[in-house]
């Protein structure tokens, strides 16, 4: 149960990171739209955009997170309460987390909505 918290948790906090750049990068996919880029080539990069940040993100937090783990099983424990577990890798969990982090950035892509803002093209 800890562990679905855990991940519902930082599902959120990476859906929420997405939503924010995406909304801070809509001027870029706008000046798309005005050089000739169709809207729905647009959706489809901004979709597979997200997708990439989402995805190597997962790549690159699990070493982190493993190293993270190992020192909490392995330093922490034994010398903050005399015991310690021992550290198993679960290959599969991490090929689950990946596929969930591209859910997720698929489900931000399609969240942000039309890329296209005209109006913010008055202020530039």
């Amino acid at each position: 149960m800890l562990n679905i918290l855990t991940l519902a948790l930082a599902g959120t906090a990476l859906a929420l990171m997405g939503l924010v750049i995406f909304r801070l990068r809509q001027g870029s996919y706008t000046l798309l739209y005005v050089y000739g880029v169709r809207r729905k080539s647009l959706r489809g990069r901004l979709i597979a955009h997200s997708m990439l940040v989402t995805g190597l993100l997962a790549l690159l937090a699990t070493p982190l997170g493993i190293f993270l783990g190992w020192v909490l099983v392995a330093r922490v424990n034994p010398v903050a309460f005399g015991w310690a577990l021992p550290l198993h890798l679960y290959p599969g969990f991490w090929l689950q987390v990946w596929l969930a982090c591209l859910v997720i950035g698929a489900f931000v892509g399609a969240l942000v909505g039309n890329p296209v803002r005209l109006e913010t093209l008055k202020n530039e």
